[in-house]
């Protein structure tokens, strides 16, 4: 019989299946359980990402493999997940809030999101200002009056800065100029150079190398999205968290930077096999290790079951049982 075919076969065959494979994995050869892995597209850290976990999940064990699948936007990745196209998927907190809520790109969507579970919080994608140092900007408030480029709608640097600016009262006329620029031929580094914005939001991962080249000019520096509005927006529980960047990592960035970010979550089904979701977490963090030496962000921080009760969506059975035994 196919992967194909096995992948279509009830959930009781695929549990016997999964045992009967963890049994005889290292005496005689077997169909291993395939799980699909849900990412961004192939140019984003979350596709970087799922690909180190599937590594860590293939490495340790004969009985369950995973792949990786490139999805075009979250709500290809969620919308997929919740009608059974994926097995697990990186998403990060906002799109996962805004699912649920029917809010943003889900406002029109007639999708029932209520199936999704936690496996793990994966890692955080902050967002900073790059500012001209001689545009006078050293906070948030400084930019009313300036030329500022919020990024590309849709994007998550626009969803980010669209949000900071509702919180705080702001429209686009508060600007002597706002600009929707993408990073892509390097059009916002362009017109931050020329002059023609004098502040660009950043959304990813550190440190970058396109950003620590900007920066080494003399001409940017970096500040946080971060203040007592933002704070109320974190605290608003509607898909933010807060970041600090370690000082050192750009030219002349000699002080911590206290900024938004939004976590990215591995989350999966309700219905997705208990026993073949444990296997997986168990390869997950017990490959923590290699993932961090991949990328230092990947599960930075601790976790415990009071942690992952507060992440949008609830846990799994199966990670409640993991931390119980582990």
């Amino acid at each position: 019989m196919s992967i194909s075919l096995l992948c279509h076969v009830s959930s009781i065959a695929k549990r016997i299946l999964f045992w009967v494979c963890l049994f005889l994995a290292y005496s005689t050869s077997c169909y291993s359980y395939e799980i699909l892995l849900g990412t961004g597209d192939t140019n984003t850290f979350s596709f970087f990402a799922g690909k180190r976990l599937c590594h860590s999940v293939n490495s340790h064990t004969t009985a369950v493999t995973c792949r990786v699948v490139s999805m075009k936007d979250h709500t290809a990745s969620l919308t997929n997940l919740a009608g059974g196209a994926l097995d697990v998927a990186l998403v990060n907190a906002k799109m996962i809030h805004d699912a649920f809520n029917s809010e943003g790109m889900f406002r029109y969507l007639d999708i029932d999101y209520d199936n999704l579970r936690l496996l793990l919080p994966l890692y955080k994608e902050p967002a900073v200002l790059a500012v001209r140092r001689d545009a006078a900007i050293s906070s948030l408030d400084d930019l009313a009056g300036k030329r500022v480029n919020g990024g590309p709608v849709f994007t998550m640097q626009n969803i980010a800065f669209q949000e900071i600016m509702k919180i705080k009262g702001w429209d686009e006329d508060i600007f002597n100029v706002y600009q929707t620029l993408s990073p892509q031929h390097a059009q916002d580094s362009i017109a931050f150079n020329a002059g023609d914005i004098q502040a660009m939001v950043h959304f990813g991962m550190h440190p970058d190398q396109k950003l620590k080249q900007e920066l080494s000019r003399g001409q940017g520096k970096l500040i946080g999205l971060y203040d007592s509005s933002v704070e109320q927006l974190i605290q608003s529980h509607s898909g933010f968290t807060s970041y600090v960047l370690d000082a050192g990592i750009y030219p002349e960035q000699n002080q911590k930077i206290t900024t938004v970010a939004m976590e990215t979550l591995l989350i999966t089904s309700s219905d997705a096999d208990k026993d073949t979701l444990l296997v997986v977490l168990e390869a997950i963090l017990k490959g923590k290790e290699q993932l961090q030496r991949a990328h230092p962000a990947l599960l930075e921080e601790g976790l415990t079951v009071e942690m992952l009760s507060d992440r949008y969506v609830a846990p799994h059975p199966a990670v409640e049982e993991f931390f119980r035994n582990h």
